[in-house]
C-alpha cells in the first residue's frame, strides 16, 4: 500500500486547464522521468524484483493511468536513463500516442552514477518544449521532472546546483534508495512533498501522479 493520501484520485480532475464563461486556457504538460541505471539498480527493491523493473513497472502503470485520464490529451512523456552518461529511452511523446501496456522498458543496469548528466537531459528538453510553439497548440505549457536514484553520484559534475535551479523553475519530484541518493534528492525538490525514501512501485506512480499534478496547478 502506497503511503501517499488519495493516490487512486490524484489525477481525477474535472480540468487541468484554467477557465471561466468567456476564456479557456489550454495547457500541455511535459513529464521529464530520469532513472538511475548504475549497476547497483539492480538490486531487489521491496516488491522483491530489481530496483530497475520495480521503476519499470511504475512508469507503465503511470502512463496507462494518464492515457485513461479525462485531460489525456494535455500530456507528452520523456523517459531517460543516466550512468556514466545519459541514455534517451523515449523522446518527448505525446501521452496517447504511446502503447497502453509496456510502453516504457527499462535496459540491464551497469556502470556509474552521473546524475548531472540526467539532469541536463531534463533541463534542456524542458526548456526547448516550453519555449518551442512547434505543433503544440497550447496557451501554457508546463513541465515535471522525476528523479530516481540509489547510489552517490560518482561521475560527471555536482549535481546541487543544476537540480536546485531546475527545482526553481518547474516541478522536481525525487525517489531516493538509502542515505547516499537521499542527500542529493532530497535538495532538489521542489517542495518537501515530493520526495520520497526507498519507494515501492505503488510509491514512486504516485509521486509522478503527484509531480504532473503539482506542476499543471501552478
Amino acid at each position: 500500500m502506497s503511503n501517499f493520501e488519495d493516490e487512486e484520485n490524484i489525477l481525477d480532475l474535472d480540468d487541468l486547464g484554467l477557465s471561466d464563461d468567456f476564456i479557456t486556457i489550454t495547457v500541455q504538460e511535459l513529464i521529464l522521468i530520469v532513472y538511475d541505471a548504475s549497476g547497483s539498480m539492480k538490486e531487489h527493491g521491496s516488491s522483491g524484483q530489481p530496483k530497475y523493473k520495480e521503476a519499470e513497472i511504475a512508469t507503465n502503470g503511470f502512463i496507462n493511468r494518464l492515457q485513461l485520464s479525462r485531460a489525456a490529451s494535455s500530456f507528452h512523456i520523456a523517459v531517460a536513463i543516466f550512468n556514466d552518461d545519459v541514455t534517451e529511452i523515449l523522446p518527448p511523446t505525446p501521452v496517447l500516442e504511446l502503447p497502453a501496456e509496456d510502453a516504457v522498458s527499462l535496459p540491464k543496469p551497469s556502470g556509474n552514477t552521473n546524475l548531472d548528466a540526467g539532469l541536463e537531459w531534463a533541463e534542456n528538453l524542458a526548456e526547448k518544449f516550453i519555449k518551442d510553439s512547434g505543433d503544440i497548440d497550447s496557451d501554457v505549457k508546463k513541465a515535471a521532472i522525476v528523479v530516481l536514484s540509489d547510489g552517490r553520484v560518482n561521475r560527471g559534475e555536482d549535481p546541487s546546483i543544476r537540480g536546485q535551479r531546475l527545482a526553481n523553475l518547474h516541478t522536481v519530484g525525487a525517489g531516493a534508495f538509502g542515505n547516499a541518493a537521499e542527500e542529493v534528492l532530497k535538495g532538489i525538490v521542489t517542495v518537501p512533498d515530493l520526495f520520497k525514501r526507498d519507494p515501492s512501485p505503488e510509491d514512486l506512480r504516485a509521486l509522478l501522479e503527484r509531480s504532473t499534478l503539482r506542476a499543471m496547478r501552478n
